[in-house]
C-alpha cells in the first residue's frame, strides 16, 4: 500500500497512513503539507475533487499496513533476500 500523492509505501512510524473525510488514504505527511498549503480550515482531496475537512488515523487500516510489512519480511527470507541490502542470497 502507498500514499497516492507521493507514491511511498506506508509505514507504521513514518508515512503512516491517513483517512480523509471523504474515504481516501494519503500518508500523513502529504495530509499535513496539503491543509498547510491550503492555509484553510479545509482542502481539496486530489482524487475526487471534494471538501476535505480534516483526516485521522485508522487504526484497521495501520493493521493492514503492519501485516503487509510483515509478509513482505517474511517473503524475503524465504527467497533468502538480505533484509538490509534486499540483494539475493546463495541458499
Amino acid at each position: 500500500m502507498e500514499c497516492s500523492i507521493c507514491f511511498e509505501p506506508y509505514g507504521l512510524l513514518t508515512k503512516v497512513p491517513c483517512i480523509t473525510t471523504c474515504s481516501h488514504t494519503y500518508c500523513n505527511d502529504c495530509c499535513t503539507k496539503m491543509f498547510k498549503a491550503e492555509s484553510k480550515v479545509r482542502c481539496i482531496c486530489p482524487l475526487c475533487r471534494s471538501d476535505v475537512k480534516s483526516f485521522r488515523f485508522d487504526p484497521m487500516l495501520l493493521e493492514k499496513v503492519y501485516k503487509e510489512i510483515k509478509e513482505s519480511e517474511m517473503r524475503k527470507v524465504i527467497m533468502g533476500t538480505c533484509l538490509q541490502c534486499e540483494k539475493g542470497l546463495e541458499v
